[in-house]
């Protein structure tokens, strides 16, 4: 039997140095029947020049201008792609031999899974769990996510506590294998969030499509992460719009007004937190991304899911409390003590 085709590609916003260390494991993998592509998001170093004389192998496609950050960029470049599956790897990512593998196998027996992702450990810390996706996103019932592995900025040392098969609310984009046709069936990414959160707004539509999204820890990668968007007071800024612009995307409509306004209180509860505690950029950071929101919301700028409508707790991956109260009253830093409480 044919092996499906999946195109690996890899978007990249002067990335010259990453894709030159990071290519050769890519090029390395383990799963024939593949295609490499290198999405070159409107680059100003010489990216493409390098990619010609050094990775002859390589296709590149060159979105065109101006950048449209993660979301624009892929649905572009996918846009142009024909493949069974993509693979959606980043740039500063160091893939293992057989990580496509077992994502394949286990999509092509069970036909509901729409995404599947590796097991995702730090390039710097290589037995410890990678902040954008450890072991598999979730979500808690105020729409704050977090994953098998990480919460807040702990990342847990891998012990191989989670090493089954689970379902998952949503798969980091950093390394996701997606169902091409559910992919293009949704239209792709929802580019008004341009970076930050578009993968996990993917996969909640995908599940209210009826599909599941499931990590696969024998599939390893290591991830450098902060290459592109560095951490600062604008990642912290889209993660906190993002995050209510999803929320208002697809929360059913019994019940969320009352559900975004909770949301909008704890976060003031914690740019008040910081305030105090002299952490002024997040402060910041928070008040702009309600500002922006206020301003979208009441502009009719935020275009509704309208698929199903499916509360969270029906989808997988829902944590049913509140995982900052878990965190930083209660004290528990690890995924498996908030599961056993």
């Amino acid at each position: 039997m044919n092996e499906p085709l999946v195109a690996i590609v890899i978007l990249s916003y002067n990335g010259k140095a990453l894709l030159k260390k990071f290519l050769p494991f890519v090029i390395a993998t383990n799963y024939k029947n593949i295609k490499i592509i290198v999405a070159n998001n409107v680059s100003t170093d010489d990216t493409e020049s390098m990619l010609s004389n050094e990775f002859k192998n390589i296709q590149i496609i060159n979105c065109e201008p101006p950048n449209r950050g993660f979301a624009g960029g892929y649905n572009s470049a996918l846009s142009q792609i024909d493949a069974d599956y993509y693979a959606l790897i980043n740039n500063d990512l160091e893939v293992t031999p057989n990580w496509l593998n077992d994502m394949v196998t286990l999509m092509e027996r069970e036909s509901h899974i729409a995404v599947c992702q590796p097991k995702i450990l730090s390039y710097h810390q290589r037995d410890h769990f990678e902040y954008a996706g450890a072991c598999g996103g979730w979500i808690d019932k105020y729409g704050y996510t977090f994953a098998r592995g990480r919460l807040f900025q702990t990342c847990e040392k891998d012990i191989q506590q989670y090493n089954d098969v689970q379902e998952i609310f949503w798969a980091g984009g950093t390394a996701m294998l997606i169902r091409a046709s559910i992919f293009k069936q949704l239209q792709g990414f929802y580019e008004p969030l341009h970076a930050h959160m578009e993968e996990v707004d993917l996969c909640w539509r995908m599940q209210l499509l009826g599909h599941k999204i499931v990590c696969v820890p024998s599939s390893v990668v290591y991830h450098v992460g902060a290459s592109t968007i560095q951490v600062g007071h604008h990642k912290l800024y889209l993660n906190y719009r993002n995050n209510l612009i999803i929320l208002y995307r697809n929360l059913p409509k019994k019940g969320k007004r009352i559900s975004i306004i909770k949301r909008l209180l704890l976060d003031w509860i914690s740019a008040i937190r910081c305030f105090f505690l002299g952490d002024f950029s997040l402060a910041s950071a928070i008040a702009k991304s309600h500002k922006d929101f206020f301003l979208l919301w009441y502009n009719k700028k935020i275009e509704v899911s309208n698929i199903n409508n499916i509360p969270l707790d029906k989808m997988g991956g829902f944590y049913n409390r509140f995982v900052a109260l878990q965190y930083f009253i209660l004290k528990r830093k690890t995924f498996s003590s908030i599961k056993k409480n």
